[in-house]
């Protein structure tokens, strides 16, 4: 089988490290695209090493013409459009991050059509009868793939050319979704893939539900990004890592789960409260623990504040993060050790409190005031609250939180039950003692062997509407360029005086 395999950059191999390693294995002739050559990866550089079957290029890079420019403004109308639905009535975070990506058309236009529903079928109308893109569709032309797939249709202008010249030319398309929160946090799949491949239950029916996806195109195979963590063991014991850190080996460690800048972007404010907090505590097991911080690998600055108490560490520091480095390698031997020697895991709403569930460890939260958009505010928190009967301790203020830290380091000699049944139901649905790649490496192949016909792309009336959509997207390109020069300075700014601040 020939498979084109697309990333954004290499840094992203790691969600599908394992699918790659056994599409390999079973001798396919795999050849991974990237959008990007920022982030390189030694582990990548390894695998690619391991498996001359296994090639590596860039994608063609998507000029910005008028039509895909056109495109981009089109895409990005309906992803903020979406927001309008009841289902996100509290989502006003993720709202307001699509309507800056908006173009500056949209309100005028959805003024004019008074209905939401009605303008996305018009904009959907657009993008579906859009020109291909020439250099996109002569790469495919060349490398007459078995399989395409594409691992993020959300943001990636690149991939969504892919799918697009894929579906055009009758290659067999798939969409392995990466992440728990692509489906619900990010943009709309524009362009359907042949076969869609999801985690779990949950994320079927966001498929259908939010995406348009026919049930027929969805297989359930788990999420094979864990996988790993089913397998490996501790590269120290708790005496070496607590040293290592300088923390005390004869007291327990909690291990606090950084967020992204989007869903925190002052976390460790909050996390300096925390602390506090739990130093003042009449417990001496909450008292005396050592809590290691583990920043999340794009938000890791802010966090250097916090290194030099006692009994705190800070791993990795900002100086390892991909910012600094140019590097998307973090030591995942370090963080599983992290997770395994931890007595417990506290954390806002980040994919590393799936990543502990999986090690069997309790999962804490607090419903912060400064988190209310990023945590009730987002669909994909409340798959941690309810799937498989809830993996977090959930508390409404810090005082009860500190209450269910204290129970939960009492028992934190035995698997926690609430991960062991979150687990089961959203990470491995197939069975606890199943791994996910096999499933998903299988579905890739079916996949492959799929007959699909082109999308049929109807002239006229449609060609008209296009050419008169082509025309205001020009109209509006440079205004909507300086648009964004201006939030990039102004994002720049605001940036520079929180450095100043600290």
């Amino acid at each position: 089988m020939r498979l084109l395999f697309c990333l954004t950059h290499a840094g992203l191999f790691r969600n599908f490290e394992s699918t790659l390693r056994l599409l390999a294995e079973r001798d396919h002739d795999l050849h991974v695209s990237l959008d990007s050559d920022r982030y390189p990866s030694e582990a990548f550089a390894r695998l690619l090493a391991d498996h001359p079957n296994l090639t590596v290029g860039l994608t063609p890079r998507v000029v910005a013409d008028r039509w895909t420019a056109l495109g981009t403004q089109v895409r990005a109308a309906s992803d903020y459009l979406r927001y309008l639905d009841d289902r996100y009535l509290e989502a006003t975070k993720l709202r307001a991050r699509a309507a800056r990506q908006a173009p500056p058309w949209l309100r005028p236009a959805l003024a004019l059509l008074g209905d939401p529903r009605a303008l996305d079928r018009r904009l959907r109308a657009v993008e579906r009868d859009r020109p291909l893109h020439a250099d996109t569709t002569a790469f495919l032309r060349e490398r007459r793939p078995d399989l395409v797939v594409v691992s993020s249709l959300f943001g990636s202008i690149v991939q969504h050319e892919v799918l697009r010249a894929a579906r055009a030319l009758e290659a067999p398309s798939c969409l392995p979704v990466a992440s728990w929160d692509n489906l619900t946090n990010k943009g709309l799949i524009h362009a359907v893939p042949d076969r869609v491949l999801v985690w779990n239950e949950a994320q079927r029916r966001e498929a259908v539900e939010l995406h348009g996806v026919p049930a027929g195109r969805i297989t359930v195979t788990g999420a094979q990004s864990f996988d790993e963590w089913f397998a490996r063991e501790p590269s120290t014991s708790y005496q070496e890592f607590t040293k290592r850190l300088g923390l005390r080996p004869d007291r327990p460690c909690l291990l606090y789960l950084g967020s992204s800048s989007f869903i925190a972007p002052e976390e460790a404010g909050f996390a300096r409260r925390w602390l506090d907090a739990l130093r003042r505590h009449e417990d001496p097991s909450l008292r005396e623990a050592g809590v290691l911080f583990r920043p999340h690998p794009q938000n890791a600055r802010q966090w250097d504040a916090l290194e030099g108490t006692e009994q705190v560490a800070v791993y990795p520091p900002s100086s390892l993060a991909p910012q600094a480095t140019g590097s998307a390698d973090w030591s995942r031997e370090d963080f599983y050790d992290s997770m395994h020697h931890a007595a417990v895991a506290v954390g806002i709403n980040t994919t590393a409190m799936i990543d502990s569930a999986v090690l069997g460890k309790a999962v804490f939260t607090v419903l912060a005031p400064e988190f209310r958009e990023t945590q009730g505010g987002t669909l994909h928190f409340e798959h941690l609250r309810s799937s498989g009967g809830g993996l977090l301790n959930v508390a409404d203020e810090l005082s009860q939180h500190l209450e269910h830290l204290r129970r939960g380091l009492a028992r934190a000699s035995e698997p926690d039950e609430r991960a062991r049944r979150f687990v089961s139901t959203f990470v491995r649905p197939q069975g606890l003692d199943r791994p996910a790649t096999p499933f998903v490496v299988d579905a890739l192949e079916e996949a492959a062997a799929q007959v699909v016909t082109a999308a049929p792309r109807v002239p006229g009336r449609r060609g008209l509407a296009l050419g008169a959509a082509a025309t205001l997207a020009a109209a509006t390109e440079g205004a909507t360029r300086r648009a964004r020069e201006e939030a990039r300075r102004r994002r720049k700014r605001r940036a520079k005086r929180v450095r100043a601040r600290r």
